[in-house]
C-alpha cells in the first residue's frame, strides 16, 4: 500500500481576481494510510467541505473503536488566518456500544465532554498549527480512553 501524507492548502480570490494562499495545514489531514482496519485497503477519508462560510473537516479511522473528529475554521479578518472555531472528537465500539465524546467551541469557550460542560480559553488557534494527532490524543486523555 502507497501511504501518502496530506495537506490542505486554501486560496482566497482577491478583488483583482488573483488567488493569494490564506493557510497551508499539512498536519490536520490523516495519511491516506491512517484509517485502519476499519478502511482496509482503501484510502482513508479526509471530507473537507464549506458551510456557511466555516470550512468543515471531517474524519475517522480505527477497527472494532472508530474514532471520529470535526474541525470547523473561520476566516479571521483581523489575523488574516483561518482559526479553529469548534473540535469535536467521538469514540465508538463497534462490538459493546460503549461511546464518549467532546465538544468544544473555541468562540463560547464551552468544551462539552460526555454531556458535562466546562469552560476553556477563547484562544485562536489556526488552520495552520492543527496537529489531528495531538488534537486526538488531548481528547482521549480528557476522556479517560487512553
Amino acid at each position: 500500500m502507497n501511504d501518502r501524507a496530506r495537506a490542505l492548502i486554501v486560496l482566497l480570490q482577491g478583488a483583482d481576481g488573483k488567488l493569494s494562499r490564506a493557510a497551508v495545514a499539512d498536519k490536520l489531514l490523516q495519511c491516506t494510510g491512517c484509517g485502519g482496519a476499519f478502511y482496509g485497503v482503501i484510502d482513508a477519508p479526509a471530507n473537507v467541505k464549506i458551510d456557511k462560510n466555516v470550512i468543515v473537516v471531517e474524519q475517522d479511522h480505527g477497527s472494532r473503536e472508530v474514532s471520529e473528529t470535526t474541525y470547523r475554521f473561520r476566516y479571521d479578518p483581523a489575523s488574516q488566518h483561518f482559526i479553529l472555531i469548534g473540535f469535536d472528537y467521538a469514540e465508538r465500539d463497534r462490538a459493546n456500544g460503549k461511546n464518549a465524546s467532546e465538544s468544544t467551541n473555541y468562540l463560547t469557550g464551552v468544551r462539552k465532554t460526555n454531556g458535562k460542560a466546562s469552560i476553556v480559553p477563547k484562544s485562536k488557534i489556526f488552520m495552520d498549527d492543527v496537529d489531528y494527532e495531538k488534537f486526538e490524543e488531548d481528547a482521549v486523555n480528557r476522556l479517560g480512553l487512553g
